[in-house]
């Protein structure tokens, strides 16, 4: 078969459609000739890293993490070489290995991989920040996982910041990480400080999003039994009555997040 870039190229555009119509078998065979061809020619190309980012996606979503968690770390080598350890590409695959590693319930190498993550996106003007925020969340999450919700806590609450820096205050980008660090707070037992927190994520998408939205389900019931638990029993029923009916109005009666 010939060598040429375009043969490359081509089987891994072919794998991308493959893999946008959910034939994850399909696309993993042609990502991994692709990624073969690419090695045979030295490797040590961004579109080589491209496609190992595609076989890490393609072996998570078949559940072969094992797989994916070796070629996160070959694309991570290759990115590093490429383009350098401090370009937001190459901090995504630091997070993404970490993902794996935390899916896989490796935190100890979880949480220094997340470590160096961060310490490469602060003061990093090629990093945006939604990146930032998101590394900031998963370090975060781990922690939670693992009860160390005040640390946990900070965390959170500079990933609020940076959206909101760049965003805007109110900016939806924001709900996730408001959301986690009142779950974070709720957990260090700040029940005050967790309410105020679904309130703001509550208030975020009703003005954003909607009263209806299907996130507002979520954020609703998150308030019905933080006040459940204090005792305020009129205002659990309320929310969570609230909660059941936009459930109700955008998944229908039988569906699973129907309350």
């Amino acid at each position: 078969e010939s060598e040429h870039p375009d043969d490359r190229i081509a089987l891994h555009r072919v794998g991308t459609f493959l893999l946008l119509m959910g034939k994850f078998t399909a696309a993993l065979e042609l990502f991994a000739r692709s990624a073969e061809k690419w090695e045979q020619a030295g490797g040590d190309h961004p579109e080589y890293a491209r496609v190992l980012d595609d076989l890490v996606e393609v072996q998570y979503a078949l559940g072969n993490l094992g797989h994916a968690e070796t070629i996160a770390r070959k694309v991570l080598d290759v990115r590093v070489r490429t383009v350098g350890a401090d370009d937001p590409l190459a901090i995504e695959n630091l997070i993404t290995l970490g993902a794996l590693l935390h899916a896989r319930h490796e935190n100890a190498e979880a949480h220094g991989l997340y470590v160096q993550a961060l310490h490469r996106c602060e003061d990093n003007p090629a990093v945006n920040a939604t990146q930032f925020a998101a590394a900031l969340n998963n370090r975060a999450t781990l922690l939670l996982e693992e009860g160390r919700a005040a640390e946990a806590i900070p965390l959170l609450e500079q990933a609020v910041h940076v959206i909101t820096r760049e965003r805007g205050p109110g900016h939806p980008d924001a709900i996730t990480y408001v959301t986690n660090c009142g779950v974070a707070q709720k957990r260090a037992g700040n029940i005050a400080e967790a309410a105020d927190l679904y309130l703001a994520a509550l208030k975020i998408i009703e003005t954003t999003l909607g009263p209806t939205h299907p996130r507002a389900v979520q954020a609703l019931a998150s308030l019905g039994t933080l006040n459940h638990e204090r005792g305020e029993f009129a205002a659990a029923e309320r929310y969570l009555r609230n909660a059941f009916d936009i459930s109700r109005l955008c998944f229908g009666e039988t569906h699973l997040t129907t309350y």
